[in-house]
């Protein structure tokens, strides 16, 4: 993706990313929202960078719905897992989550049962610095992929002090 991961950015500042255009969203506010100019596997690609203590710490590459349809999510997410595999080796984790309904569904498309939340894959990649999940889900209307990229050093967990904070509100 290009993205400066060790770079401390002023709170004001917008990284410019190239491929995506800036919606929304600032740093002092800890995440921006992307929209891709280019078509990324034919698809349609959003990008949301989170931030702490003023560096990247996570950033969500989402494609779809636009692109990704009922006859090609499944070789579209096969893709993606080659070019992760490629870039970090082999996959750590693979989880799939199946409702048991889906043994009720009569379908002639081989992705409906993601596209109706009925069936998720997710996989991930583990290295020194990051773990990698990739996510092919539904939500009624669409499929999308969802790529997370998570900072291991600036990962989401509250420090010492923000859990007595919360303890004694609790």
């Amino acid at each position: 993706m290009g993205l400066d991961w060790e770079k401390e950015y002023k709170k004001t500042s917008i990284p410019e990313i190239e491929g995506y255009r800036y919606f929304f969203g600032e740093i002092g506010y800890g995440k921006i929202y992307y929209y891709g100019s280019k078509d990324f596997l034919d698809s349609e690609v959003e990008l949301q960078i989170s931030f702490k203590s003023r560096k990247i710490s996570s950033a969500l590459l989402i494609l779809g719905p636009a692109g990704i349809g009922d006859y090609d999510c499944a070789e579209k997410y096969k893709k993606i897992s080659e070019f992760l595999t490629k870039k970090y080796g082999k996959r750590s984790k693979v989880y799939v989550e199946k409702d048991p309904d889906i043994q009720d569904l009569v379908h002639d498309s081989p992705c409906l049962s993601f596209r109706i939340g009925l069936y998720l894959i997710e996989s991930t990649w583990e290295n020194e610095n990051f773990i990698i999940k990739a996510v092919m889900l539904g939500d009624g209307d669409g499929i999308y992929i969802e790529i997370n990229y998570d900072h291991r050093s600036r990962s989401k967990k509250k420090t010492k002090n923000e859990v007595e904070k919360l303890l004694k509100r609790l």
